[in-house]
């Protein structure tokens, strides 16, 4: 008995992880089994004027407990109603019940925009200190890619806040701290940063893809 049940969990957790189909007319083939569309933003990715889109997937029910339990993926259009998947990062999300305890039993909210060809991607997390990130993608290579992350930490009792904006594609960073009394210093940075294709891009981790970033 013990045997069966963990067939019948492998085998849905190896349908919440197949690849999606190279490409189609619809976005719902992209979707994989045991996943529902939970956002999805229409919006121009390149110089060809066809809608792209990006998909936020949520994972339905308690089975496939190892997957991923929300998904980006980022397809792009090729005219006549016909997609094929760019990129998929399944690390670069919260998970729903991520938000931590300022959020409480509300869902961790992901809002998705785009703003000159490129992807932007907003989240939060904490309890006294919120986190907000913000990631930017663009097509570069054939593919999704990070090219810019900001973060925001925010103490709430006190007002103090910390902020990094990194531009991969400058190289460089700008780092803004506000004490408890009010004054802000502002610190640029420079460094051997790249963009990071969207697979590897991690929440915990954003700019872990080997980097290094000097202070100027």
């Amino acid at each position: 008995m013990f045997a069966r049940a963990g067939c019948v969990t492998a085998a849905v957790a190896l349908l919440l992880t197949a690849p999606g189909p190279a490409t189609a007319k619809r976005a719902s083939p992209f979707v994989p089994t045991g996943y529902r569309v939970e956002h999805r933003l229409s919006l121009q990715l390149d110089a060809d004027r066809r809608p792209d889109r990006a998909l936020v997937l949520r994972r339905e029910g308690k089975i496939g407990a190892g997957t991923p339990d929300r998904r980006l993926v980022v397809l792009r259009s090729h005219g006549f109603g016909s997609y094929s998947a760019a990129s998929e990062g399944r690390k670069i999300l919260l998970c729903s019940s991520c938000g931590g305890a300022f959020f409480g039993t509300v869902d961790a909210p992901v809002k998705l925009s785009s703003k000159k060809r490129t992807l932007v991607i907003r989240q939060s997390f904490g309890s006294r200190t919120v986190t907000e990130q913000t990631f930017r993608l663009a097509l570069r290579q054939g593919g999704a890619q990070l090219i810019g992350y900001d973060e925001l930490d925010r103490d709430r009792a006190t007002g103090a806040w910390t902020s990094t904006s990194t531009n991969l594609l400058t190289r460089s960073r700008v780092t803004e701290r506000r004490s408890r009394g009010g004054k802000v210093v502002r610190k640029t940075s420079t460094g051997d940063v790249k963009p990071i294709p969207l697979s590897r891009v991690d929440r915990d981790h954003p700019l872990r893809e080997g980097h290094s970033i000097t202070r100027s």
